[in-house]
């Protein structure tokens, strides 16, 4: 059987299990991992289906051909495969797709990565069929907001190679953006043959439906007037407490006052005295005991007052529901945060 001729000048080199020096009868440049290895063993396999994929091109099967490389990099992702993939692209009119696969292997296989002669001949063949088609096709550079985002070119889900690069062909273009959380977002552009044109897509985050907005509201009201008068009787707690602190200053200033003016022995003062400074002393100290005693109660009180508002919150965004099942029934229950 003959071979097609421009397909034997791409693939021939490029099968997987036998490389050109393999072909020349001549040794490996390295030394081969042992036989039975994991790694080995989808080497083998790519190869075969690789050798059946140049087969379906000897046949003008592009379409089984494809299939046939497709899984062979599945299973053995070898950058030099990406060269057989765009060729039958190409063949099946796919260009958009091949461009792509010449992109990714001039990428994923730079120079260096192997023998010089096959290295240099691959990618001179890439980039040879790469630049041809650059002439042809479009190119988007996409700049995706979250970079997440799911991303749709003409209705067909798409994956941006590096830098956001989308390979389309010339004219008017649907780019459509989606994420969890975000607004869905569609814009349209027009590219030129062998021109560049940079697409920004910034997503916006979505609003919450009406009914979990509804029950946020719902539950931010239940126990809002108790959760108030809570902090209200908190903070007048704390005031009766600054008060008794400042009544409770005073009483030791009495007592100091009264040690000081009656504690002398050689000169006492009056009962008359004694008794106004000890007078003045107890009272502030009784009144001082008094604020503490009512300011530690408000306080107290207010913080009741404001974790029982908020338990009514949180019972306010629950949801309950009983679901029938056979034989038995389940409670489901929501909580709304």
């Amino acid at each position: 059987m003959r071979r097609h001729t421009s397909a034997a000048a791409l693939l021939a080199g490029l099968a997987l299990r036998a490389s050109p020096l393999h072909a020349q009868g001549q040794a490996p440049a390295q030394t081969q991992p042992p036989v039975g290895t994991p790694d080995t063993e989808a080497k083998r396999v790519a190869g075969h289906l690789l050798e059946q994929g140049l087969e379906r091109v000897d046949a003008g099967d592009f379409a089984g051909a494809l299939e046939r490389f497709e899984s062979a990099y599945r299973v053995f992702p070898s950058p030099k495969i990406l060269v057989n993939i765009g060729h039958a692209l190409l063949k099946l009119g796919r260009e958009t797709e091949a461009a792509a696969a010449y992109e990714r292997f001039l990428a994923a296989a730079p120079s260096g990565s192997e023998p010089a002669a096959p290295a240099d001949e691959k990618r001179v063949l890439a980039r040879q069929q790469l630049e041809r088609l650059r002439l042809q096709l479009g190119r988007l550079w996409l700049a995706l907001e979250p970079a997440s985002a799911t991303l749709r070119l003409d209705g067909a889900r798409i994956v941006p190679l590096a830098g956001g690069l989308v390979y389309v062909r010339p004219g008017v273009h649907q780019i459509e953006a989606e994420a969890p959380g975000y607004e869905r977002r569609t814009l349209s552009t027009e590219v030129a043959a062998a021109r560049e044109q940079p697409v920004a897509l910034r997503l916006t985050v979505s609003a919450p439906p009406p009914e979990l907005t509804a029950a946020h509201e719902t539950r931010d009201r239940a126990g809002a007037g108790k959760r108030r008068w809570g902090l209200i009787t908190a903070a007048a707690g704390g005031v009766l407490l600054a008060s008794g602190l400042v009544l409770g200053l005073e009483a030791r200033s009495k007592s100091d006052e009264l040690m000081r003016t009656c504690g002398n022995a050689a000169l006492p003062c009056s009962p008359a005295e004694f008794r106004d400074l000890d007078s003045a002393g107890q009272n502030a100290d009784q009144a001082a005991k008094i604020l503490w005693a009512a300011g530690g109660a408000a306080v107290l009180a207010g913080g009741i007052l404001y974790v029982w508002g908020r338990s009514e919150a949180r019972t306010a965004g629950l949801s309950f529901a009983i679901i029938p099942g056979r034989g038995a029934a389940l409670l489901s229950c929501r909580s709304i945060f």
